[in-house]
């Protein structure tokens, strides 16, 4: 269900005024509530959705009818915004009724005192911080920007900063970056240690193959440093689990796993009713380099991602076929040839903000690849973009982007993820107009 549909719902059901929950909650919220007359039944009084008589109910199946308090008609928020796809919570301690278009993570109970996080890649950040801990980073990885709150952090500058950089470990402004509320410390395959030293982790979060060294450099200078290199999504999960054990949100990383699991049977659910179609999963492009000393041309890539790795698990349960799930690896390069011959019904390429024409390809270069016009994906047109950092950031828009390829390889029977995914499988549209905030 659309944003602007729950909120169109919430304005017609709640003409009146609206209190949270039954009436003994609303009456229990606050030591000043006032006394209720009485519970007052209109057998003429209609609620609908979408057209349609809605009956609310509370958790036990009873009815809930309006009620009066000094004089005003009042109906229970809870059943209306649960019945119009809006997720509630009512948080006693500070008397806060909260609605949500995604559900409502809890705060971490016992947090780490005084912990300062610094985090090596952006999937990191993303996980810290839905574990409620964002405020607790204190350095990041350059590549940095989701969650949306982390560009509203003092200091927070685009990565196009520092991509001239032929080694951040020796060229980054230290002061610079140590005068900011969060540092940047990395890239993603190299990092500064003065930087690090200089802010004090008390943790520090690495993720994936290419930084399994750095992270035993920092380990063996006598840092806590917590690696991760999921190759499925379980081991997704058990990232989750063991990040909110170490910081003190276990309750929350629990909570935000159990959510996962569950939608993802959902999606199961209905893909396992489905025909697979056979997906390439292009992780970058082919591409050719000239040594000028030798002269000698070097061609690169195209690269996918086989099995052995979360996107084999990711494209499985949105409900198609990894074409190249025989292989192992999470860069493994193919041949143009291959492709053919195996023959996709859908390519995915990786599209960004601000991609650079060098970083990207075009789906006219796919197109028209040596016998591409010979598979079923170019003569459908399924050729399409894929969003590059919600499908590479293992965590906890895992599900999110599992929701994505499901839209895009099934798309009369799920709907593309309106929780502020810039539409990337429509190309480099942010080059001919700005992105709008309701998409970031």
């Amino acid at each position: 269900m659309k944003r602007k549909r729950w909120f169109s719902i919430l304005t017609a059901c709640l003409a009146t005024v609206i209190l949270l929950g039954t009436l003994s909650a609303a009456l229990a919220a606050s030591p000043t509530s006032k006394t209720a007359e009485k519970t007052l039944h209109y057998p003429d009084m209609k609620v609908t959705l979408d057209g349609e008589e809605l009956i609310l109910t509370n958790e036990h199946g009873d009815v809930l009818e309006p009620f009066i308090i000094e004089g005003t008609t009042y109906l229970p928020v809870r059943a209306v915004a649960e019945a119009a796809g809006l997720y509630v919570n009512w948080n006693e301690g500070d008397l806060e009724a909260q609605l949500s278009t995604r559900p409502i993570t809890p705060k971490p109970k016992e947090p780490v005192e005084d912990q300062r996080i610094v985090c090596l890649t952006p999937s990191m950040v993303e996980c810290v911080y839905a574990l409620g801990l964002g405020e607790s980073i204190v350095g990041w990885s350059a590549y940095t920007d989701y969650p949306e709150e982390v560009k509203e952090t003092e200091g927070w500058e685009p990565y196009a900063r520092y991509e001239t950089m032929l080694d951040i470990s020796t060229e980054l402004d230290v002061e610079y970056e140590l005068s900011k509320e969060v540092a940047v410390v990395s890239r993603f395959y190299d990092y500064n240690l003065d930087v690090i030293r200089a802010l004090e982790p008390t943790v520090i979060l690495a993720e994936s193959a290419a930084q399994e060294g750095i992270a035993q450099e920092l380990a063996d200078l006598g840092y806590t440093v917590r690696f991760y290199d999921p190759k499925t999504l379980d081991d997704i999960y058990e990232m989750m689990l063991d990040m909110g054990q170490a910081l003190g949100a276990e309750d929350v990383a629990q909570f935000l796993v159990d959510g996962y699991r569950e939608r993802v049977e959902e999606i199961r659910a209905i893909t396992s009713q489905l025909d697979r179609p056979k997906v390439y999963f292009e992780i970058a492009h082919q591409s050719s380099y000239t040594d000028e000393t030798s002269g000698t041309s070097y061609t690169y890539g195209p690269y996918t991602n086989a099995s052995g790795t979360p996107f084999d698990d990711m494209i499985a349960i949105a409900g198609g076929e990894n074409l190249f799930a025989d292989m192992t690896g999470d860069y493994t390069e193919v041949t143009f040839e291959e492709v053919v011959e195996r023959n996709p019904d859908v390519i995915l390429s990786p599209m960004w903000p601000s991609a650079k024409s060098h970083e990207v390809t075009t789906l006219y270069e796919i197109m028209t690849r040596p016998g591409f016009e010979t598979t079923n994906a170019v003569q459908n047109s399924r050729v399409l973009y894929y969003d590059s950092s919600l499908m590479k950031r293992f965590g906890p828009r895992t599900i999110t982007a599992i929701e994505k390829l499901a839209y895009l390889l099934h798309p009369y029977y799920f709907e593309d993820p309106d929780i502020g995914i810039t539409p990337w499988e429509l190309g480099r549209v942010d080059q001919f107009e700005p992105i709008p905030s309701t998409f970031r």
